[in-house]
């Protein structure tokens, strides 16, 4: 949602926002998004206090879910190609309400995940000078973040964004990933026993050829022998 909506800014409106999240949005009750934010927030202060991030992360994800079912709905990408100059101003300043809408996101996963809260206040162009990417510092970035952050508004008009860097890195397919198990030890046999111990088992466990019987002799001449043996000690 973030990555997104800040490539379409930066390719239509050179990354400022045309408009402030306050005017985008004057209440709850004329825009979805706004609404869902304010009480996805509330809902997260309620589960954070209560001591159950869980439900806190699950208030969270459906802030998120109701952005990018904001954007599929609004679909400003087509507006902004090739709609007229009041649709592409409207398309516009849905970016705005997106934008706002992770902003309050970055801040409340930031008490479960900071640095990811932190990467994404970097990629808005907030959050104190803790840098971006992978090593900023979550400290840095969130500097002065509070709860009282939340409340929709944060985003003001003509503010710039820097340009857009995904806050989770794509897999690399160069990068050889394991795919086998490691030879030996608990990865052939299950860990059991010392000295191999997977492997020790699995050479008990194979069978061992037959011998041949050997034919039973019948108990008459069985006797005979015996008697043999006796006489001759």
């Amino acid at each position: 949602m973030l990555n997104r909506t800040l490539g379409l800014l930066h390719k239509y409106c050179a990354g400022t926002l045309p408009a402030s999240a306050s005017d985008v949005a004057p209440s709850a009750a004329g825009h979805p998004l706004r609404a869902a934010a304010e009480e996805g927030a509330a809902r997260a202060a309620e589960a954070y206090a209560a001591m159950a991030p869980h439900l806190a992360l699950e208030a969270v994800v459906g802030v998120a879910t109701r952005g990018n079912l904001f954007m599929e709905e609004v679909a400003p990408w087509t507006a902004l190609k090739k709609g007229t100059e009041e649709e592409q101003a409207a398309a516009a300043r849905a970016l705005v309400a997106v934008l706002e809408a992770s902003r309050i996101v970055a801040l409340l996963l930031a008490p479960v995940v900071p640095r990811v809260a932190a990467r994404m206040l970097t990629q808005l162009g907030l959050g104190g000078s803790g840098g971006g990417g992978d090593g900023a510092d979550p400290l840095a970035v969130l500097a002065g973040a509070s709860w009282a952050g939340t409340a929709w508004g944060g985003l003001p008009a003509g503010h710039v964004t820097p340009a857009p860097v995904p806050v989770f890195a794509r897999l690399d397919d160069s990068v050889p990933y394991v795919t086998q198990p490691a030879p030996g030890g608990a990865a052939a046999g299950g860990g059991g026993g010392k000295g191999g111990g997977g492997q020790g088992k699995q050479k008990q466990q194979q069978k061992q050829p037959k011998q041949p019987k050997q034919p039973r002799q019948p108990r008459q001449q069985k006797e005979q022998v015996e008697e043999k043996e006796q006489v001759e000690a």
